[in-house]
C-alpha cells in the first residue's frame, strides 16, 4: 500500500485522490465486496467527521489567518 501511495504522490496526484483511491483500492482488493468497502469507507468518514475535537483543528486555523490579516501584534514590554 505504502508504494503505491508514494508512486501517485509523486506522479503528482493530489494528496486528498492519492489517499482515497488508494484505500478504496486496498479495501476492494481485501473485502472483494465493492457495498462492503463503500459502507466501511462512509463508515469511517462518518465516524471521524462527528469527533468534536477535530472540529476544533480549522477553527484555530481560521482565526489564526484572521488575526495575521488584521495586523494584531502581540503586546511588546
Amino acid at each position: 500500500m505504502f508504494p503505491v501511495l508514494i508512486s501517485l504522490l509523486l506522479g503528482g496526484v493530489p494528496v486528498a485522490f492519492t489517499l482515497t483511491g488508494t484505500a478504496l483500492l486496498f479495501g476492494w482488493s481485501t473485502f472483494g465486496d465493492r457495498q462492503t468497502v463503500l459502507y466501511l469507507f462512509s463508515a469511517k468518514i462518518d465516524e471521524v467527521a462527528s469527533n468534536y475535537v477535530l472540529a476544533s483543528v480549522p477553527l484555530f486555523v481560521f482565526m489564526g489567518s484572521l488575526l495575521e490579516r488584521s495586523g494584531i501584534r502581540p503586546p511588546t514590554d
